[in-house]
């Protein structure tokens, strides 16, 4: 199954900042997608250090502010999608995590690709859970990690 790549913000991000700085760009390439928190962005040169430089708010999504550690994800353009799954994902979609650009929402391809349980295979969406945090200090959510398929 493709599965699109992932890395972490090593920087924080204001909505006007065009150089994203990232824990790492292996594999990341000029015209792929990054998506952070829903927000795409178009990769303009391909990265020769930790730097990417990127077109903000791309395939109808708004530039937006995004924290340290944010998950960033890459792959190309037609591994985003603006609807969520229907169905059964099949056995080798053609990425993981499917994410809906037009809501922000991540689904994760779970359950046995082959055997007798091959039928239980869904799409589980990530959730947050929100935490509560001192006043005036912004909580961060909890999200659930990304689940493993077995095979």
């Amino acid at each position: 199954m493709p599965n699109l790549a992932s890395t972490t913000l090593a920087m924080p991000l204001t909505a006007m900042d065009r150089q994203v700085q990232l824990a790492s760009t292996t594999g990341i390439l000029v015209d792929q997608l990054l998506v952070i928190d829903g927000e795409a962005m178009r990769v303009r040169v391909t990265p020769k250090t930790s730097t990417v430089y990127v077109l903000r708010g791309q395939q109808g999504t708004q530039a937006v502010t995004h924290t340290n550690g944010a998950t960033v994800y890459s792959g190309n353009p037609t591994q985003f999608y603006t609807v969520n799954p229907r169905g059964v994902p099949v056995s080798d979609p053609p990425a993981n995590p499917w994410i809906n650009l037009t809501t922000g929402a991540i689904w994760f391809a779970v359950g046995d690709q082959v055997g007798p349980n091959a039928g239980d295979r869904v799409w589980q969406p990530q959730t947050s859970t929100p935490t509560i945090a001192s006043l005036g200090v912004r909580p961060v959510p909890t999200l659930t990690p990304a689940p493993t398929a077995s095979s």
